[in-house]
């Protein structure tokens, strides 16, 4: 087997900051210098390399992000020579370097080679080769002390004179080319800062803000630096994709967003470089008017005035009311005793079935279970991996009983086993909190697989409520379609592709993965077979139409005789993807003789006049809510049918049609109000009036692109005020035919020309 090398490197701050060791320790140099060394070991010089650098962090600290990542490699068995400079480069910490030498790189079968220390575990004689080996280790240590005394005193001076040390600008600022220590307002992040403090001062609170800024696609903390390729200490955490609402709040408390330098926040191990302690605020040390601004000192206490103002607690309570560590179970709010009655309550008024003193007793057990759990955990270390793996494996086993039961084609029966799924998952709780209770697993442990659960729960009741929909769906197939025996495994696709002239691929989001799959690519088959996508889209996604995702699909598409495609933005990818003479083609529903819609068409519905509200999605990603849709229906004066999808929760009452019953509420309707894009489609074909509501996150190229086909992108509203207007417009719907029957002719002709025949 051939042999893979790791290459470590490391530069930190002490090497930035001490001028002698610059060149020698920059990374650079130390490549160069294993790399010439490596070349001098002919058992050595035609393996596999890898490279591995950990630029800013300390030798005292082994949990750097290369580093880890690299012996994750070796633990995997994926690694078998490790390569540093020196001694220093693995680490300073001279105990934790003689534990890999002595004991861990030797039980994992590594080799290590330190080039300067002219040491090779393959040529050593007991262990680490003796004393010379553990007096190096113990002035790295020394060093390391002394190097950090140092940066330390040196950044004391220039935190006292206002300047920013920080190793990374805050977000909404840069360093200066000019001076590393000044701050600049970031171009691109800035924008974002001030957005944040105008919605506070407006009075938004911090979740409302988080979902704003996520629902409107505005790159997280984490995000940003991610795509500049800087790493940051909270890049190990999960989450940080997201826009929070404690990230919210650290952005407004900030006072470095009114140019304001503080300094001295934590106070540090002088042995490790951890932070360990956060400083009173009196030993902070703040200098104002360090850089420019990018909010007054005026808008940010309005912003914090504001969010007070929202954030307060809705009910205070009383000095009758003693704080509680019970939960009410209906709306998870604190339980209080109130007074000296023996039952509890919480704010909203629900009261306790349970009497105090029970509530009380089983307090005091789950108080004395986590004391004991606490002062056995050192101990129990060892199980705990069991106890993880066990948990898991419960999981998965409940999981794949769900998916095997699912899979039944008689309806009773896949609710039947929804609902013993479900009792197993209300057993696995129990489990869980049990093995909590037992100290077989911690407190966050326990916490994360009771939320796996309950997640599991509502799935499988999500899942149930669409079962008899997707039966509808279904019946509706066998009884009016008929198509040949589907294919659903990729393997089997690939290996066994389907006896044909021609491939087509579309129409909808076929390609709307950022991870293209091979087959709606129709990477299968003999080469000669022509290739085609048929209205294919790439998605609503801004990622779809940016470059790193376009490098993926190129050499996909350059492999089609003939790409058509059904958004404007769809093309822009296939030009910067090199694809010539790229069409755009309407949806296929729009291609489709009216007959065979109408055929499908309900008879019996009332005839009352109606505005059909369809809408998909949550109401939150909508640019109108339906308080403000119900309104303007009631001011027609007509009653309101309102389709929307499973996924959507409002207080008003909703229908699942089936599709007969939803293509005649559609001809029928006075009215159609929707943010669907089939749902504007038979709106057109069916000459009704209507209006789209678009998305909040601006993705609603293949609605735009739809409508301006047409000429009808004045039927795209966002203000209530607007509907009316689109109530009222006279649309010429011969013309709009007379576009459709031509670019059904048009289609016809050309797919007819790339296949041949008729």
């Amino acid at each position: 087997m051939d042999k893979t090398i790791a290459l470590y490197m490391r530069l930190s701050d002490e090497d930035d900051n001490l001028a002698a060791h610059e060149e020698s320790n920059s990374i650079s140099h130390q490549r160069k210098l294993m790399l010439d060394h490596i070349q001098k070991l002919p058992e050595l010089k035609d393996c596999n390399i890898i490279e591995f650098a950990d630029d800013g962090y300390s030798g005292a600290d082994f949990n750097r992000p290369d580093f880890v990542k690299m012996m994750g490699l070796v633990k995997a068995g994926k690694i078998q020579v490790i390569v540093t400079k020196d001694y220093s480069r693995l680490g300073r910490d001279y105990l934790e370097v003689g534990n890999y030498m002595e004991c861990i790189f030797p039980v994992l079968q590594v080799r290590y080679i330190s080039v300067n220390d002219s040491y090779d575990s393959a040529n050593s004689f007991g262990s680490t080769g003796g004393m010379s080996v553990a007096l190096k280790n113990l002035v790295n240590a020394l060093y390391c002390k002394d190097a950090s005394k140092k940066v330390r005193a040196a950044k004391a001076v220039l935190a006292k004179q206002g300047k920013y040390i920080a190793a990374f600008a805050p977000f909404g600022y840069q360093k200066s080319e000019d001076d590393k220590h000044m701050l600049v307002p970031n171009p691109v992040t800035a924008p974002v800062v001030r957005l944040i403090f105008e919605l506070a001062t407006k009075g938004m609170k911090y979740t409302e803000i988080a979902n704003y800024l996520n629902d409107n696609g505005y790159d997280s903390i984490f995000e940003h630096y991610q795509k500049l390729g800087v790493r940051r200490c909270y890049e190990r955490d999960i989450g940080q994709h997201m826009w929070s609402p404690s990230t919210v709040m650290g952005i407004l408390y900030n006072e470095v967003y009114i140019g304001s330098v503080i300094n001295n926040k934590t106070a540090d191990n002088i042995d490790t470089g951890h932070q360990v302690v956060q400083r009173d605020k009196e030993d902070w040390i703040i200098v104002e008017n360090c850089h420019e601004p990018l909010v007054s000192v005026e808008d940010f206490k309005l912003a914090h005035k504001m969010i007070a103002r929202r954030e307060v607690t809705k009910r205070k309570p009383n000095g009758k009311w003693r704080k509680s560590y019970i939960r009410c179970g209906i709306c998870g709010k604190g339980l209080y005793k109130y007074g000296n009655k023996s039952s509890y309550r919480c704010h909203n008024g629900h009261v306790s079935r349970i009497r105090g003193e029970e509530l009380e007793a089983t307090l005091l057990d789950i108080a004395r279970n986590m004391a004991l759990a606490q002062l056995q955990e050192f101990e129990l270390k060892t199980d705990l991996d069991v106890a993880r793996k066990m948990a898991v494996v419960r999981l998965e086993e409940f999981e794949i009983q769900m998916n095997k039961d699912s899979s039944s084609d008689d309806i009773g029966q896949e609710i039947e086993s929804l609902k013993k799924a479900k009792a197993h998952y209300a057993k696995l709780k129990f489990e869980i909190y049990d093995d909590y209770t037992r100290t077989n697993i911690t407190r966050e442990q326990m916490a994360k697989k009771t939320a796996e659960v309950k997640n599991k729960i509502a799935e499988r009741k999500v899942h149930k409520s669409n079962i008899v929909h997707e039966r509808k769906f279904v019946d509706f197939l066998s009884e009016n379609i008929s198509y040949t025996e589907q294919i659903y495994s990729t393997k089997e696709l690939i290996n066994n592709p389907p006896i044909a002239d021609c491939y087509i691929t579309g129409s909808d989001q076929v390609w709307g993965a950022l991870t293209p799959n091979p087959v709606f690519f129709l990477q299968f088959g003999a080469k000669e077979i022509k290739r085609i996508s048929f209205a294919a889209s790439f998605g609503d996604g801004n990622d779809f139409f940016k470059d790193r995702y376009i490098s993926k699909v190129t050499p996909y598409l350059n492999k089609f005789d003939m790409v058509t495609v059904r958004e404007y933005k769809a093309l822009d990818v296939c030009k910067k993807a090199g694809i010539n003479g790229c069409i755009l083609f309407p949806d296929p529903t729009l291609l489709i003789d009216m007959s065979n819609y109408n055929r499908l068409l309900f008879s019996n519905l009332s005839t009352d006049k109606y505005c059909l509200v369809y809408m998909l999605e949550g109401e939150e990603k909508t640019k109108m809510s339906m308080d403000d849709i119900v309104a303007f229906v009631k001011d027609m004066g007509a009653k309101m049918i309102y389709v929307a999808s499973q996924g959507r929760f409002d207080k008003y009452a909703k229908q699942y049609p089936t599709i007969p019953q939803f293509l005649s509420y559609i001809k029928n309707a006075d009215f159609v109000i929707t943010n669907s894009f089939h749902g504007t489609v038979f709106s057109i074909m069916y000459h009704r009036r209507f209006v789209v509501i678009p998305k909040k996150n601006g993705n609603n190229t293949r609605i735009e692109t739809l409508l301006s086909q047409y000429g009808l992108q004045q039927h795209i509203v966002e203000e209530p005020a607007m509907i009316k207007n689109a109530y009222n417009d006279v649309v010429d719907w011969t013309l709009v035919d007379n576009i459709n029957e031509k670019k059904k002719k048009e289609t016809v002709d050309l797919l007819q020309r790339v296949i041949g025949g008729k």
